[in-house]
């Protein structure tokens, strides 16, 4: 990875950290549990693909530290998850189109994939729809142990899997025009 991405990596860990602190005053330990998974991730992410020399368009791992930095800043720091049930829903969307894309760059890493434009596209609308699975069943999870709940019933999980949903179809299509023309 380049020297302006490694700039912007270091800006984003800095930004967490600050938030960190901000979240450990205000005794939020979800934000202070994301915020440290943003960062131990953000970090794990760039080592690997520079020691290992992955191939990751700078473009998939700015999406996902975007909308890493929008959840720290916008959702817990400003308190947007609090004050607003649509913001959660465009975080969603956001993170299922990221990590769709994220994750069908670092994948093709470990697996060859083939076949058409249009059966990518399609895997990456699975990657994301699974990846949001796997983030509910997370929220599930940390409402069991926690007093705070992340989730407000039912329709705030189907409306979060919807949005995942729209995020993931989003980043197939995209892709289709745009990402899938890097060979990795």
């Amino acid at each position: 990875m380049n020297l302006i991405l490694l700039a912007f990596s270091v800006v984003f860990i800095l930004a967490e950290l600050f938030f960190l602190k901000e979240f450990k005053k205000r005794k939020n330990k979800n934000a202070v549990k994301s915020a440290v998974v943003s960062i131990v991730f953000s970090a794990c992410v760039y080592a690997a693909c520079d020691l290992f020399d992955l191939a990751m368009p700078d473009t998939a791992y700015i999406l996902v530290v975007i909308t890493l930095f929008s959840d720290s800043y916008f959702g817990h720091y400003r308190r947007l998850y609090y004050k607003s049930k649509k913001y959660d829903r465009v975080q969603h969307v956001i993170g299922s189109f990221s990590f769709a894309i994220f994750f069908y760059f670092l994948l093709s890493n470990l697996f060859e994939y083939g076949g058409s434009g249009l059966f990518r596209a399609f895997y990456i609308l699975l990657l994301g729809v699974f990846w949001g699975t796997i983030y509910e069943i997370i929220e599930f999870v940390s409402d069991l142990k926690n007093e705070r709940k992340m989730q407000r019933g039912l329709k705030d999980t189907d409306m979060d899997m919807v949005s995942d949903v729209i995020g993931s179809l989003s980043a197939a299509v995209i892709s289709y025009f745009v990402f899938l023309q890097y060979t990795v």
